[in-house]
């Protein structure tokens, strides 16, 4: 995959780049989110970031500078072939916005397409609903477009293109946008309007937050693999 140019489909729509906010400190966790594995030898964020290259998607990671294991993780991801960019977010304590934003600049021409936010304890899509979601996207840059599974919305979203110019004109102060609180409130008070994807993969739900939620995660992932 060419990462210095965005890819397209075959009606020669643009498709979205995904941003990945992987700059948290995961007190809760122990260790940064992105280093948890979702199966034998394979990380969350080595698990997104493959995703994408499947979907011929840039994929940008934005994390802290001095994080060392997981510059170590990227440079691994790396060596095996995968593709990525990265970006950087030297203010852990910032809302996920201030880091999306940040990996918007490492984008080409991202206000034209809009863009993916694909929060790293989000395991997420696999590669069919990634790629449907980007078809989707594409063709529709005006609208939010979000997976769903059993009608409840999961990630990752694209954040359309009236969001993304909103974001790119705003002045950061120290770096930091004068924002009061994130992309959540953000979304809600622009109210960009919505396209849902409907699919079969329950993985669009997940969101590892806790240790129980590991667990609960890795339970399920062994009743797939040792059916009864």
């Amino acid at each position: 995959m060419n990462m210095t140019g965005r890819q397209k489909t075959k009606d020669s729509h643009v498709l979205p780049p995904v941003i990945v906010p992987a700059a948290g400190k995961s007190s809760r966790m122990g260790e940064p989110k992105a280093l948890l594995h979702r199966k034998r030898g394979e990380t969350f964020l080595e698990g997104i970031i493959k995703t994408c290259n499947q979907c011929k998607l840039d994929v940008v990671i934005v994390r802290q500078p001095g994080e060392n294991n997981l510059a170590k993780e990227l440079d691994k991801i790396r060596r095996e072939g995968l593709l990525f960019k990265e970006a950087f977010n030297s203010n852990p304590e910032t809302e996920m916005v201030d880091s999306f934003r940040k990996g918007l600049d490492r984008t080409e021409s991202p206000r034209i397409t809009g863009a993916f936010i694909w929060p790293v304890d989000s395991i997420g899509a696999n590669a069919e609903t990634l790629s449907k979601l980007a078809k989707q996207a594409s063709k529709t840059p005006d609208l939010l477009v979000a997976p769903t599974y059993l009608g409840t919305q999961g990630h990752p979203t694209f954040i359309p293109r009236k969001i993304i110019k909103y974001l790119m004109d705003m002045n950061p102060i120290d770096g930091v946008l004068p924002l009061e609180k994130g992309m959540h409130t953000l979304l809600s008070q622009l109210n960009p309007e919505r396209f849902f994807v409907e699919t079969n993969d329950p993985m669009v739900l997940s969101n590892i937050n806790r240790p129980e939620d590991l667990k609960d995660f890795y339970t399920i992932q062994a009743s797939k693999e040792n059916p009864s």
